[in-house]
């Protein structure tokens, strides 16, 4: 990890409403995030954790305030722009695998390809499912997977374009503390090997203490002090 910068936000708020009420879903976070880095965005359900990983990653945009990507100010790009920041820069894992049934592992994995015009190799291919433990299941279907086994096709969807960050949001909701525990051991061996950007939202304290840093989120600030996480 280095001491550049790969995100900055500062102020940001973003509220929506809800019937008559006014949501105040992030107020005011102010974040640095070195490239390289493995942090871990921990707090209780609503405190704001999917919300700020959405803005930073321009699945959504601020209500106010900016947010620098590489020193890029992002924060009004028109969604033509964004598309393009997102494909060169994230790659994106979600508590639900959101594999499609009737591919097969390497097929599923390979979508993101597609979108972004991009090709690779049978070699390349096999080497990155090698590098996660399942070149052995890469003509499998989803169906015929575990739930560990999901997640790491979704890891390796997130990586084929060779992402600069990884966003993952609560990617260990649906799986056991073993699993879970893959999953983060194969976050730090990415992290390490590759130099990619790890940015994930968990309610799991023992998986977050594993990474480089802990932000805690609560009603939308950033807390100082010790890290309770309620869920």
């Amino acid at each position: 990890m280095n001491n550049s910068m790969i995100i900055k936000t500062r102020d940001l708020h973003k509220s929506f409403k809800r019937g008559e009420e006014t949501v105040h879903a992030l107020n005011g976070v102010s974040l640095d995030i070195k490239q390289g880095e493995f942090l871990s965005i921990v707090g209780s359900s609503g405190s704001g954790k999917t919300t700020f990983l959405n803005i930073i990653s321009c699945l959504d945009k601020p209500t106010t305030g900016s947010l620098l990507i590489e020193d890029l100010d992002v924060s009004d790009f028109p969604e033509k722009k964004l598309i393009k920041v997102r494909r060169d820069h994230f790659g994106f894992i979600f508590q639900y695998f959101f594999l499609i049934p009737t591919l097969t592992v390497s097929e599923n994995i390979q979508l993101p390809l597609m979108f972004a015009g991009k090709k690779k190799s049978p070699r390349e291919i096999t080497a990155l499912l090698t590098k996660i433990g399942l070149e052995k299941r890469m003509h499998h279907l989803p169906g015929q997977l575990s739930g560990g086994e999901m997640q790491r096709v979704a890891i390796a969807r997130a990586m084929i374009n060779d992402p600069k960050i990884i966003i993952a949001d609560e990617p260990t909701g649906n799986l056991d503390s073993t699993n879970s525990q893959l999953i983060f051991d194969l976050f730090r061996q990415l992290n390490k090997e590759l130099g990619v950007t790890i940015i994930c939202a968990t309610h799991n304290l023992d998986l977050a203490n594993q990474s480089d840093r802990i932000v805690h989120l609560k009603d939308g600030k950033v807390l100082d002090g010790p890290v309770v996480c309620n869920v």
